[in-house]
C-alpha cells in the first residue's frame, strides 16, 4: 500500500476504493486510472455519498490542476444518504469528471454540485468548454461507437462510458441527461432515489 493509498484508507475506511495508481494515464484516456476495477457482490447499501464527493475531488484535483482548470464541489459535508452501489456511482462521477477536464479550457472552473431534491439526490457536472448540438444532446448516451461522442477513448470501438454511466444511473431507478449552461458549456445532470427500487444490476457495465 503506498502512503497515498493509506491516507484515502484513513480517512475514507467506509469506502471500497475502486483506483489505487497515480498520476492519471493521460487526458484522452478512457478511465484515468490504470488499475482494475474490483469485484463487487451484493453492492447495495445505504451510504452517505457525501464522504464519495470529497474522495473523487480529491483524487481529481492533480489533474485539474494540470490542466489550469479551478475544480470546485458545491454539496453538504455530510447527509447526502442513498441506497446504492457506491463503486458504480463513483465510476458515473470519474467518467464525468474526467470529460469535463478533457474539454474544458484553461482558467475555467468545473463544478460538482450534489444536493437532496425530495426523495432524490441530484448531481452535476458543470464546465465552461463548448456548447453541444441538440443531436449530441441526444445521442451522447447511445451505446454505440457514434461520432458525435465528446468523450475520447485511446482505444478505437471502445465501449462508450457515458452509456456506461445511463445504464448504471438507470439500475439505480434514476436517470441522466445532457445540456448546455446558459452562459456557454455543458451540464451533465443526473439524479437517483434516497430508496432503490428492486432492479438487477448483473448486467449494468
Amino acid at each position: 500500500m503506498n502512503a497515498s493509498t493509506a491516507i484515502i484508507s484513513t480517512l475514507f475506511p467506509q469506502l471500497v476504493i475502486s483506483r489505487t495508481q497515480q498520476p492519471f494515464a493521460g487526458l484522452g484516456s478512457r478511465d484515468p486510472f490504470n488499475a482494475a476495477r474490483p469485484a463487487t457482490n451484493a453492492p447495495y447499501e445505504r451510504r452517505d455519498l457525501s464522504s464519495l464527493l470529497r474522495l473523487v475531488t480529491w483524487i481529481f484535483q492533480p489533474l485539474a490542476k494540470r490542466k489550469g482548470v479551478t475544480l470546485e464541489v458545491n454539496a453538504p459535508v455530510a447527509g447526502l444518504t442513498a441506497v446504492c452501489d457506491e463503486v458504480r456511482l463513483q465510476r458515473v462521477l470519474e467518467t464525468l469528471l474526467t470529460n469535463a477536464i478533457n474539454f474544458s479550457p484553461a482558467k475555467t472552473t468545473i463544478t460538482l454540485t450534489a444536493r437532496h431534491d425530495g426523495n432524490r439526490l441530484l448531481f452535476s457536472v458543470e464546465d465552461e468548454g463548448t456548447s453541444v448540438s441538440a443531436d449530441e444532446q441526444d445521442n451522447v448516451f447511445e451505446d454505440m461507437d457514434n461520432p458525435l461522442i465528446r468523450f475520447i477513448s485511446d482505444n478505437s470501438g471502445e465501449d462508450n462510458e457515458l452509456a456506461a454511466c445511463r445504464r448504471i444511473v438507470n439500475a439505480h431507478g434514476g436517470s441522466i441527461k445532457l445540456h448546455n449552461r446558459a452562459n456557454g458549456g455543458e451540464c451533465y445532470e443526473f439524479s437517483i432515489p434516497t430508496v432503490m427500487p428492486r432492479l438487477a444490476i448483473s448486467n449494468v457495465a
